[in-house]
């Protein structure tokens, strides 16, 4: 599956995938930091940032680009709370 696909199908079905009802908000969100994967509001009304790696999910690949996002999410939306997802078609026991 690649990383597309992956993409396609959180955004059509994420409660399925994450168990948890999720409101669209944004999607290949272009800012100064880079381009988000898929945004997500919960029922709170806080962010969920979903950065999506294909293949097996390297050390540091993701976790800088997700704390830009939150910290752009942050200043346009101060208070909201933001929290941050990887998904990889696999992630490594020490990474877990």
């Amino acid at each position: 599956m690649t990383e597309h696909e992956m993409e396609d199908l959180l955004w059509e079905h994420s409660e399925r995938f994450l168990n948890e009802p999720l409101t669209k908000f944004r999607r290949q969100l272009r800012s100064p930091v880079g381009i988000s994967d898929l945004i997500f509001t919960d029922h709170h009304g806080n962010f969920v940032v979903i950065e999506i790696k294909h293949g097996t999910l390297q050390r540091g690949a993701a976790i800088d680009q997700l704390l830009d996002y939150a910290g752009s999410l942050q200043i346009e939306f101060p208070g909201k709370s933001v929290e941050l997802m990887v998904i990889a078609n696999h992630i490594p026991e020490a990474r877990t």
